[in-house]
């Protein structure tokens, strides 16, 4: 009865009453609704003063359910909110039907956490630190100088943080969306509020160039070194036919010099092999067939084929353009790439099917729209060369799933960012 009370008595102001926050007043209006229910027949004086000798709860109750979807459901909110008001959607009877697939975003958020839980052991492992799965909350609480000594040797480790996205390749709904690890920790959504470096991830817009130029999956491009200098005005290159030792001597004269910067692009693991065709070059990721592309095709096309294929973000004119300098979120990065996956017909992502009022009256519904960026040939024999990165190349970990999967690998510096962008026929 007690607890009945006091959750009546929240209602109203549930800040000014929480019995965490604010102990007395939560006992003042749970005592008072105790009154008004007796003096109203609904109990009797010995439930009464039973009811007043029940202590406050001292700390939250801890549920067994698990809640998937937190950072979808903020998604919405925010969405919303800055649309309706505060007072409509709280408090206005809204019928909200979302593209979330429960099942699919339940499992998602699971596995991401338990990988990337295993993932920070490892890496606290390598370091000598000793890090142990956070205390069960449903376990009793130590007490004393167990528990500080506990506090006081529990190491600061750095958690690895994580963003996961699913959206349907036709209509652009998003099945799943999660934005990191401990909503309750942190509301920030890694997903579509932070702009990254996607490294390699960035390549296929630069083969779409590429093919837009004539190139095909077979022609041998170059997998040379290159060197290129900036005049402080535009980039140029020097002869890239030469080898690492030629580039070497020559780029001192331009180190030396205040009025020119210069930039060596490398593969991963320093190792070109001289000529190699564009879907060797995709598989294997190579940087220096990425900047030779470039180079070749024009940083002015590879510009405009991500934003034809739905990216907003700015993005740098200049040669490591190809290899992914630019910041994205990964909600705009994965509507683009879906572009290609759509036989060239862009979508956007969206998240609310439609809203209806306490009546039933529809407010909102999602109207499809659709833009041909691409080519359908275009966009297959690119699909169809990001397949080969997941059967031979960067992806081939992705293969193990036994799914017909096309995708991009991208890492950037000292691995701060590692990405993973790939899509199914479904």
């Amino acid at each position: 009865t007690g607890e009945a009370a006091l959750i009546v008595g929240l209602v109203p102001a549930p800040e000014r009453y929480n019995p965490f926050a604010n102990p007395e007043r939560a006992l003042q209006r749970r005592n008072l609704v105790l009154s008004v229910m007796k003096e109203q027949g609904y109990i009797t004086q010995e439930e009464y003063e039973a009811a007043k000798q029940e202590p406050l709860p001292t700390r939250q109750t801890v549920t067994e359910d698990y809640k998937p979807g937190l950072y979808f459901i903020e998604h919405i909110r925010r969405t919303l909110e800055e649309k309706y008001g505060t007072e409509t959607l709280w408090k206005g009877g809204l019928n909200i039907y979302t593209t979330m697939d429960i099942d699919q975003q339940t499992a998602a958020e699971q596995i991401m956490n338990d990988r990337l839980q295993k993932l920070d052991e490892r890496v606290a492992k390598s370091l000598g630190i000793d890090i142990t799965p956070k205390e069960d909350p449903a376990q009793p609480e130590k007490e004393g100088e167990e528990a500080a000594a506990e506090e006081e040797t529990e190491p600061d480790f750095p958690r690895l943080q994580g963003a996961f996205m699913v959206r349907d390749v036709k209509t652009g709904a998003v099945r799943v969306l999660i934005g990191g690890r401990e909503f309750d920790e942190s509301k920030f959504n890694r997903a579509t509020q932070a702009k990254r470096q996607v490294g390699s991830s960035f390549k296929p817009y630069v083969w779409m160039a590429a093919l837009q130029k004539g190139y095909t999956p077979a022609t041998l491009v170059k997998d040379l070194p290159t060197m290129f200098y900036n005049d402080g005005k535009n980039w140029h290159t020097f002869d890239e036919s030469s080898d690492l030792y030629s580039l070497d001597l020559a780029k001192q004269s331009f180190i030396s010099s205040k009025d020119f910067n210069v930039w060596v692009p490398q593969n991963y693991g320093g190792r070109n092999e001289g000529g190699i065709t564009l879907r060797r070059g995709l598989e294997k990721s190579k940087n220096l067939v990425a900047v030779n592309l470039i180079d070749a095709v024009g940083v002015p096309a590879v510009v405009r084929v991500a934003r034809k294929a739905g990216v907003t973000s700015a993005l740098p004119r200049v040669p490591a353009l190809a290899l992914g300098v630019s910041a994205l979120t990964m909600e705009e990065h994965l509507a683009a790439l879906n572009t290609f996956a759509n036989a060239g017909i862009h979508t956007d992502n969206y998240y609310i099917e439609r809203v209806e009022d306490a009546n039933g009256r529809i407010l909102e519904q999602h109207i499809p729209m659709e833009r041909a960026a691409f080519s359908p040939q275009e966009s297959y024999l690119l699909i169809n060369m990001m397949k080969g990165v997941v059967q031979r190349g960067s992806g081939r970990y992705v293969s193990r799933l036994g799914r017909n999967i096309a995708g991009k690998t991208g890492t950037t510096q000292s691995h701060r960012d590692m990405w993973f962008v790939g899509m199914t026929p479904r």
